[in-house]
């Protein structure tokens, strides 16, 4: 039996940034012009630009050398963060710059564990907000509402409904999804001097930011030879159940509702029924 990753091992590991849902547009990538709408005068209230800031400032990505141009850029970070500091760039929002204009109070970086990632900034107005990038439905766990350029609405409302209807679409093309969210501390509430994950609550979501990631070329041919070898090949992600089936069949490992396991599935499992299950996941 081989067990092998997804990202970069059966896929190119060359994320880039594809959609961007909010519960007011949907944008999508078409390889030259920026992924956003904003102009000059409200870029500080719409969602995706909201979006990106909070995937920007939340990663530990970042450009070498952001003089150069684009196709120069060296971009240091894991394969996720790099394309949404890509993707922000593009569209206007610079690394440094939002550092001095939002500085970084703590910051928790990615950890499988928690499938997010979080940042504490001051805001330019002396305020207080907390960034939150990570898997859509760990983030909508902690949620209680949706950002509609700037007005709330509740978590169970009819627009994120079909935010979620969308983000299934989009997982079955085999595309990594993350939400980016906000918590906004009231004034005169108790700011947390150390981050921790017991501060990531009360988040509004700000939007869904999708990536792609293409099959390596020579991707579906090693899986026939470990086949033909008698070896059978399992996937192990930490991506959507819906992406990891797509890819995997695309890849030819036979993938379907029944023979897909989850972390949370695991848990629930003794060693006996794991040892069961496992020979045909």
């Amino acid at each position: 039996v081989i067990c092998t990753d997804k990202t970069a091992t059966l896929t190119e590991g060359k994320m880039q940034v594809s959609h961007i849902l909010t519960g007011a547009r949907e944008l999508l990538a078409d390889g030259h012009a920026p992924l956003t709408t904003a102009t000059a005068e409200n870029r500080e209230v719409l969602s995706d630009v909201r979006a990106l800031k909070a995937g920007l400032l939340a990663s530990d990505a970042y450009i070498e050398n952001p003089e150069d141009t684009v196709h120069e850029w060296v971009v240091r970070g894991r394969p996720t963060e790099r394309a949404l500091v890509i993707a922000a760039t593009n569209a206007g929002l610079e690394r440094p710059a939002l550092e001095k204009e939002y500085p970084t109070l703590d910051h928790i970086p990615f950890d499988s564990k928690f499938k997010y990632s979080a940042t504490l900034n001051k805001t330019p107005s002396g305020g207080t907000v907390l960034y939150v990038a990570g898997a859509p439905e760990i983030i909508a766990a902690y949620a209680t509402h949706l950002d509609i350029d700037g007005k709330k609405v509740i978590i169970d409302s009819k627009e994120h409904r079909a935010l979620i209807a969308k983000l299934e679409e989009l997982t079955k093309k085999g595309l990594r999804v993350l939400a980016c969210a906000v918590r906004e501390f009231k004034k005169g509430a108790k700011i947390p001097e150390e981050l921790s994950a017991e501060d990531v609550h009360d988040l509004t979501i700000l939007g869904y930011i999708a990536l792609k990631d293409p099959l390596r070329a020579d991707a579906k041919e090693s899986i026939a030879a470990t086949k033909r070898a008698g070896i059978r090949t399992v996937l192990i992600t930490g991506d959507h159940r819906l992406t990891a089936e797509t890819i995997a069949n695309e890849v030819g490992i036979t993938a379907t509702q029944e023979t897909t396991l989850e972390g949370k599935d695991i848990e629930e499992l003794s060693d006996d029924e794991l040892f069961v299950k496992v020979k045909t996941v």
